[in-house]
């Protein structure tokens, strides 16, 4: 016969277990493999530099974007690719001039400024750098920041410049080209999750 502390106990475990299992990360718990300087902010709240030496946030300067409390987030189509693997040579050397560590990979945290600095490019705001005195050049965001970026492009994309616009539209080719080949995120080149 089971007890009613024992009972109990199991009952809390379980509850525990339950919460834990849908309590959301840090993005540096989940992508631990990052090699490089890097923050861990929310994208609202990043500095962005304009041209004219004026700071604000990425939040000013997109009253629209909004980070998604969605329990199945949009992802970008990797977590980390190798460089060398992209067909698309207007993608390739858009990843080479983001990959912040020089490993010939890019990498979520690159991603995210990626998308940040060329969404805000593309729709003609004079940006120069994100973060106020030096450049951020990778940063972790949650995965409702990742969601909300890829949603702001997505929304935005047909008013941005053509350069700007390639960009995305070949991103999304590749999500395309993995799911075709059916692979998953993280196993592009020696990827991880």
């Amino acid at each position: 016969m089971i007890s009613r502390s024992s009972l109990g106990v199991a009952s809390a475990f379980a509850v525990a277990l339950l919460l834990g299992a849908w309590s959301p990360m840090s993005s540096a718990t989940l992508r631990c493999c990052y090699t490089g300087d890097v923050l861990e902010a929310q994208a609202a709240d990043v500095e962005v530099k304009l041209e004219d030496g004026h700071v604000t946030s990425f939040g000013e300067l997109f009253p629209d974007f909004e980070r998604s409390t969605s329990f199945f987030p949009l992802f970008y189509p990797v977590y980390r690719l190798d460089i060398a693997r992209v067909v698309y040579a207007h993608l390739a050397i858009k990843f080479i001039n983001y990959d912040a560590n020089d490993n010939g990979f890019i990498e979520e945290p690159e991603l995210n400024v990626l998308f940040m600095e060329e969404a805000a490019r593309g729709l003609d705001h004079p940006v120069a750098q994100l973060g106020g005195e030096s450049r951020l050049r990778a940063i972790f965001v949650s995965p409702g920041d990742i969601d909300g970026l890829i949603r702001l492009v997505n929304r935005h994309r047909s008013e941005m410049k053509p350069d700007a616009r390639k960009t995305f539209d070949e991103i999304d080719l590749l999500r395309i080209d993995f799911r075709l080949d059916g692979t998953q995120p993280g196993e592009q080149g020696d990827g991880w999750f």
